[in-house]
């Protein structure tokens, strides 16, 4: 084959790697549009029944486990994601899955050898009875890490978000009923308990894979190599979940827990497509990994796409959830519509540079991404420590605007690994949205500096851009 015909070949690989992972995100980016949906509404009846201070017990709960829950997976979802093609037979996901078992079995089970002293640090009672079940179910949720990351590895986004949603109806139902039935903070751990199980049937089902124990100690030894790395870069950045339950919680009391979990609900809720997007990132990144500057291209585009699909949302709730919360909510809730500007800012920043975490772990510069998060952490856990006995919820909100300048941290590493990408557009952008959401501080001069950011001609050349790549790809798909 001549060179030119190497390069089209190339080219065309890639544009049909560029139209698949959009026409999956399309797919997914619509499953969430319904499933954001569903969940709002679930969660604002269930929550309107129990009140603020049994859903804090609950967020608590959560929060502490999805720190337990980042640590027990050791990275393994990720190292499976990144095997070239024709690299991961079905013997490897066997290896994982033993694996994930002894590490969850070993996490949930220190966890409930420590229900007393955690219950205690916490300040609630009753809520080792609650956190328990969590700890119980680990191993459950970690069973179903191999068939998801076998869809994912195939782009199958559409068995993915039929699972998500089948369990997002399921729990939002069944929490609805037990509300109603007097269930109080419980209501939301059994639902949860159901879901975990319905999601690795399915899982398992859809990807044709059942889990059975095998062992090799080459291939557990580079998974837990790798995994130690990835463990400590991404326990550390989730730390950020144990604040709830270990700072807002005793300082400011379980109805505070119940207010920063709620707005990390609509938070999340409202921009889902943040994982979904990164996820997907790690599968496309990975086929290129060998051309820095096609990684660089795609890390351009992809922070342009973040800002749009994460921060957009996110102005669009911040600018409607003062009057919308207490609307649906009532206005004991109202204090929930003060902290999403704040939140949704940092949520939107993390968007644009998770890129630079992906690329990263594919190049396997963990320790990297473990001393940024780390970074990060600090400075969010000393600013909560500070802000919230005096402040009082408030006091979390402005913690996470303080962790702002520690992203230029994370820029230097990647530079260092493939150089820098096209920032221009992605953080102008990042500015004009981040100063609406704090038009409540700002007030009207906040809305001018965004009107400058639609009149740069810039603005609208990538926004042609973007809508005719998603438009390319709907043809293809068709």
């Amino acid at each position: 084959m001549k060179p030119d015909d190497d390069h089209d070949a190339e080219s065309t690989d890639t544009s049909g790697l560029r139209a698949k992972v959009l026409r999956g995100g399309s797919f997914m980016a619509a499953r969430q549009a319904i499933g954001v949906v569903i969940s709002l509404v679930g969660v604002i009846l269930v929550t309107r029944e129990i009140g603020p201070g049994q859903y804090g017990r609950f967020a608590a709960c959560i929060g502490m486990y999805m720190w337990l829950n980042y640590v027990v997976t050791w990275g393994i979802d990720i190292y499976l994601m990144r095997r070239p093609a024709g690299e991961a037979p079905e013997a490897l996901y066997h290896r994982a899955f033993t694996l994930l078992m002894l590490v969850s079995c070993l996490g949930g089970g220190l966890g409930l050898a420590l229900l007393r002293p955690i219950e205690a640090a916490v300040g609630i009672d009753g809520f080792g009875g609650l956190i328990a079940v969590f700890f119980a179910g680990l191993p459950v949720a970690m069973a179903a890490v191999p068939g998801r990351v076998k869809l994912e590895r195939d782009l199958d986004y559409g068995s993915i978000a039929l699972i998500e949603l089948v369990a997002l109806v399921q729990f939002q139902g069944m929490a609805l009923a037990l509300a109603y039935a007097g269930f109080g903070a419980w209501c939301l751990v059994i639902a949860w308990a159901v879901q975990q199980s319905m999601v690795l049937v399915m899982f398992c089902v859809w990807s044709r894979y059942l889990p059975k124990p095998a062992w090799s100690w080459n291939e557990t030894k580079s998974m837990f190599r790798f995994g130690l790395g990835y463990t400590a870069s991404t326990s550390t950045i989730q730390m950020r979940r144990l604040i709830n339950p270990l700072i807002v919680t005793p300082f400011a009391g379980e109805a505070a827990a119940g207010f920063v979990g709620m707005a990390e609900q609509f938070v999340f809720r409202v921009a889902i497509v943040k994982n979904m997007s990164e996820k997907m990132s790690v599968a496309a990144l990975a086929k290129v990994q060998d051309r820095r500057d096609r990684v660089r291209e795609l890390l351009g585009e992809g922070m342009r796409l973040h800002v749009l699909t994460v921060g957009l949302p996110l102005l669009a709730f911040s600018l409607v959830g003062p009057w919308l919360i207490p609307l649906l909510m009532g206005d004991e809730w109202r204090p929930v519509a003060n902290l999403v500007p704040l939140m949704a800012i940092g949520f939107m920043v993390s968007a644009v540079f998770g890129l630079h975490t992906a690329v990263l772990q594919i190049y396997e510069r963990n320790w990297d991404v473990a001393i940024f998060n780390a970074v990060m952490m600090a400075v969010l856990l000393g600013a909560s420590a500070v802000l919230v006995p005096r402040m009082g919820v408030m006091g979390y909100g402005w913690a996470e605007l303080m962790t702002l300048p520690t992203y230029l941290l994370i820029h230097v590493f990647l530079y260092r690994q493939v150089g820098t990408p096209d920032y221009r557009v992605a953080l102008v952008w990042t500015a004009g949205l981040g100063l609406l959401m704090l038009h409540p501080w700002l007030g009207w001069s906040s809305f001018a500096a965004a009107g400058l950011v639609l009149l740069w001609p810039a603005t609208w050349t990538h926004l042609r851009g973007h809508f005719e790549q998603i438009k390319g790809a709907a043809i293809v798909r068709s």
